[in-house]
């Protein structure tokens, strides 16, 4: 399970043209999905909201790149992004 969870943190995402990012934030959504029931299958379903338990996440925001002209966009993207990050930790202590 640590390989897999290592393999998930080595991909790399480009959107070349990625508007408000919704392709790029529902790709980082659906790895960090996977990527929680790995630490849930590696913990025994026993996560707490410990430090050390944010500490195990390999999934990271800076594995995803997109490019778009449009600064609104962007913004709204880098927005998209933090959002999706706070909805899985929220996800990752409550299942």
């Amino acid at each position: 399970m640590r390989e897999f969870q290592q393999k998930l943190s080595e991909l790399t995402f480009l959107d070349p043209a990625c508007g408000s990012g919704n392709f790029l934030t529902e790709t980082y959504l659906s790895l960090r999905r996977i990527e929680n029931s790995v630490l849930k299958i590696l913990s025994n379903g026993q996560i707490s909201m410990a430090m050390e338990d944010v500490n195990h996440i390999r999934v990271k925001i800076n594995q995803f790149y997109g490019i778009e002209i449009n600064d609104f966009a962007v913004t709204v993207a880098k927005t998209a992004f933090w959002i999706a990050e706070s909805q899985m930790l929220k996800l990752l202590f409550t299942d």
